[in-house]
């Protein structure tokens, strides 16, 4: 079948692609987080307490990386829906295509069956 709709396509490739970006991207100040809390060493004074140091960077990371995976799979599935939206037309021009033959096929025993023709 002809491929239609192939802005469509385009933008479905270019959410995955971004998709994938956001990933990899945000993954890298997640790391980093991680990497300054432990480099840090010390316990922040006052108010942070326990908090301070590697605990909060990994909070830090832990955090950057769930709105990196939010984002991801938003995109990700904006990629996929357009997809889906393909696969639903070109399904449903297949099945158009194949009643209609259907109906031709039976129409035309109808006429070698009807009397006179």
């Amino acid at each position: 079948m002809e491929k239609r709709f192939t802005a469509l396509r385009t933008i479905g490739y270019v959410y995955k692609g971004l998709a994938w970006a956001v990933l990899i991207l945000g993954g890298i100040p997640a790391l980093l987080s991680l990497l300054i809390g432990i480099a840090g060493g010390t316990r922040a004074p006052g108010l942070l307490g326990p908090f301070g140091g590697p605990a909060l960077g990994a909070i830090g990371a832990a955090l950057i990386f769930a709105v990196t995976v939010l984002m991801f799979v938003g995109l990700y599935g904006a990629g996929e829906a357009a997809f889906l939206a393909l696969a639903v037309e070109e399904n449903t021009r297949a099945t158009a295509a194949a009643v209609q033959e259907l109906v031709r096929a039976q129409s035309q025993a109808i006429r070698a069956t009807a009397p006179g023709g």
